[in-house]
């Protein structure tokens, strides 16, 4: 729609225009339980997320905010939700919103992260969950401060809830040995240009993605990292802060490395996960085969497209807030897992290479 606004007209004009519209009525509208309200419609959202959600029983889109309306619209009408806004107080002022989806740019995660969980919303918040550490801190000092019945967040790990990287965990479970893992990543190109690389909205493509990777080494060894290193390769003595190798150890004496690079060619496949552990091996490839050697393993070890867990992070997250349980990811993982990747992008950008501490417990 256009509107056309003289001048004469300019404060009547105001006081028409609605920051949200009803798409639905009555009668068209979905039944359910868990309402939710979505902040953040992007091609991400609407082609990943939104679907995931959508697709779980009971639950109904209350409403769908974006900045600009546009794409809260399509999304309302495709997803069939409530209203379409571009008022993101709207969401956090109605009554009946009792779960938050969280997809917007990542400077603004953190932010609304509390702004729900004050409101006393479940929140689900796609990573990372804070582009900085007073951010993060922030978070956690609302958690510290809540009773064992309080808050209920989940970041979108997808990965950890891939049926490939359950079957990896439970095969290799039976061992009580140290785990090495290597995890490469071809990132693929991203000009400097683009949103994800500038330090404000974006956070950068290591705060922004290898989070992603930390949480997997994290639900595969069962422990969250206790010190972290991180290089990244030089070009005429300038930093290249996508083509980097972070490394992880853990308290028991785990070791994971995260060879994240931008600067490889798109026909490789973009993760290659390999793991060693008391004598055996396995390698996860793109998310789609998953062998093992020197053990035998039972379950589905290959599928045609990617499984990268976003309908089944989707499931566990409204089946245990449905069920009274306890978010799927523990809070204490969300936090050194972002604090992980938080440090690493510092030694990274500052140029030190030396060796931060994760847990200060």
């Amino acid at each position: 729609g256009i509107v056309i606004q003289y001048r004469e007209m300019a404060a009547q004009t105001e006081r028409k225009i609605s920051d949200t519209v009803l798409y639905h009525s009555a009668s068209e509208k979905k039944t359910g339980d868990l309402y939710l309200g979505v902040i953040g419609a992007g091609q991400f959202a609407r082609a990943l997320l939104l679907p995931a959600f959508y697709s779980q029983k009971g639950v109904v889109f209350k409403k769908i905010c974006t900045l600009s309306g546009v794409s809260a619209a399509a999304a309302a009408k495709k997803f069939k939700a409530f209203e379409a806004t571009s008022s993101a107080d709207s969401v956090f002022r109605d009554p009946q919103i009792n779960a938050l989806l969280i997809a917007t740019r990542h400077d603004s995660h953190a932010r609304y992260v509390m702004m729900g969980l004050e409101n006393k919303m479940a929140v689900f918040v796609e990573k990372p969950l804070a582009t900085t550490l007073d951010d993060l801190d922030a978070i956690k000092s609302f958690f510290d401060d809540t009773n064992a019945d309080g808050p209920f967040l989940m970041v979108g790990y997808n990965r950890r809830f891939s049926p490939l990287s359950k079957l990896l965990k439970e095969t290799l479970h039976k061992f009580r040995e140290p785990i090495s893992i290597i995890y490469r990543v071809n990132a693929g190109f991203i000009p400097d240009k683009e949103w994800v690389h500038d330090e404000v909205s974006g956070g950068g493509r290591i705060i922004g993605e290898c989070c992603h990777f930390v949480d997997f080494l994290t639900f595969i060894i069962g422990a969250s990292p206790a010190y972290v290193t991180a290089q990244a390769m030089k070009k005429n003595g300038k930093t290249v802060p996508d083509v980097v190798t972070i490394t992880l150890e853990y308290p028991e004496g785990s070791l994971g490395t995260i060879h994240y690079f931008s600067n490889g060619h798109s026909a490789l496949p973009k993760e290659y996960i390999e793991v060693f552990q008391g004598g055996v091996s396995a390698q996860l490839l793109n998310f789609r085969e998953l062998h093992f050697h020197g053990i035998r393993s039972h379950g589905k070890t290959s599928y045609l497209n990617q499984v990268k867990g976003y309908k089944e992070e989707a499931e566990s997250f409204i089946t245990a807030l449905r069920d009274g349980q306890p978010p799927p990811i523990p809070f204490r993982d969300l936090y050194l897992t972002t604090k992980a990747t938080l440090l690493a992008d510092l030694a990274i950008r500052s140029g030190e290479s030396g060796r931060f501490k994760v847990d200060e417990s």
